[in-house]
């Protein structure tokens, strides 16, 4: 028989409630507000799950952020499980400073009407760690790929390609924007096909769109809510 695992109980159910179905939260603001408490409050409630490494508190810059497995999965013996939330899932891919600039990119698309989301490393095979929705289409998602990696052989277009994929965004420093969409263009000249690259301006995320049918390229107005 399989050893049972502790519950997490904490005093509010409804910070209670978002521990099991508050998937999409990541710092300790999110989850003050969503749960109608102070961060202070929140803290609270859960210093008694802090100790024994069941949730940890990871702060970078002047945010807090609550870590659902600071000691793995499969979690150890005697560890409380709780799902994952969106914290856990940005850690697996970087340390506590690059996975802050994810969730800065995530809420910054999600606040200018894109809607994104993300998959564990154990998910089946996706093309990339983050997708967007385009056309409501969920399509691969690059965060400041390096520009060398775009229209040369396997980069990140040819790879895309060979998946039969229709969309893939690149999200890009507004001022380096031009230089992305010549290489873009560059890769286009040589491979004939139905894809679309959206290019996402940071820090406005305004749509840039190339296909292999662009002579020029122009903003366009792209179907994103």
């Amino acid at each position: 028989m399989s050893e049972e695992r502790p519950v997490i109980t904490v005093n509010d159910i409804r910070l209670q409630r978002l521990l099991f179905r508050g998937a999409d939260l990541a710092s300790l603001s999110e989850y003050a507000e969503k749960s109608d408490m102070g961060i202070s409050e929140v803290i609270a409630n859960l210093e008694p799950f802090l100790d024994g490494r069941t949730l940890e508190i990871e702060a970078y810059g002047s945010d807090l952020f609550l870590h659902t497995a600071p000691s793995g999965r499969p979690q150890p013996h005697g560890i409380a499980i709780i799902p994952s939330n969106l914290w856990e899932i940005l850690r697996q891919v970087g340390d506590t400073q690059y996975a802050a600039m994810l969730f800065s990119i995530i809420r910054g698309l999600q606040f200018a009407g894109w809607r994104c989301k993300t998959h564990s490393l154990d998910a089946n095979n996706p093309a990339t760690f983050l997708e967007l929705n385009v056309n409501n289409v969920w399509s691969p998602l690059f965060v400041y790929p390096k520009i060398s990696r775009i229209s040369v052989k396997n980069g990140i277009l040819d790879k895309i390609s060979e998946r039969k994929i229709l969309y893939v965004t690149l999200i890009v420093h507004q001022k380096e924007a031009q230089q992305y969409i010549a290489e873009v263009k560059r890769w286009f000249v040589n491979n004939n096909n139905d894809l679309t690259v959206v290019i996402l301006q940071e820090p406005s995320y305004q749509p840039l769109v190339v296909t292999g049918n662009d002579t020029a390229v122009k903003p366009k107005t792209i179907k994103y809510k």
